[in-house]
């Protein structure tokens, strides 16, 4: 990241996390562009190379976030340390 170009700091105050919705939207966008692009009759080769591996790169970064936030989900406990308890009675009410 030091001694890439391209990369700046970004203070935190400016930043918000992405909600999982926008998270899919955004990998639905990637997929349909890489699909257009691969499909494409008038392709750069070097360009190709830099785009495809800038965008599958994002697209990775996104599916693996979705997919903490998943087991997160699944597994792991509130931010807040609460636990939830659930009751329920075999009984039936009529």
């Amino acid at each position: 990241m030091f001694l890439a170009d391209g990369h700046f700091f970004v203070d935190r105050r400016y930043l918000k996390e992405p909600t999982i919705s926008y998270l899919l939207i955004r990998y639905k966008e990637i997929m349909s562009e890489i699909f257009d692009h691969v499909h494409s009759k008038e392709r750069d080769p070097e360009l190709d190379y830099e785009h495809m591996f800038s965008i599958l790169a994002e697209a990775h970064q996104i599916y693996t976030e979705l997919e903490r936030r998943n087991l997160v989900g699944r597994y792991g406990k509130t931010h807040k340390g609460k636990t939830i308890y659930l009751a329920h009675s075999s009984r039936l009410f009529a």
